[in-house]
């Protein structure tokens, strides 16, 4: 981070030579991990942002409402 700071510039600006200055076992695979896939993918945690975890709690959320209609209209 303090290279990015130093330069002014975002962590994917940086160049795979400035990276492996800080430390060799940086690769080209680093930029993948900073994709916003990448970035929700490890969020795999209960509420998290994983879609792994948002589908399925869009789909609670969904039969909630459903249920919530159900039973507004069943006392209308």
């Amino acid at each position: 981070m303090q290279i990015a700071l130093e330069t002014s510039c975002e962590l994917q600006g940086l160049s795979l030579e400035d990276l492996r200055s800080i430390n060799p076992d940086f690769g080209p695979d680093f930029y993948e991990s900073l994709t916003l896939a990448s970035v929700l993918a490890i969020h795999d945690v209960p509420g998290g942002t994983a879609p792994t975890r948002v589908q399925p709690a869009l789909s609670a959320a969904r039969q909630k409402i459903d249920s919530l209609r159900e039973e507004i209209h069943a006392h209308a």
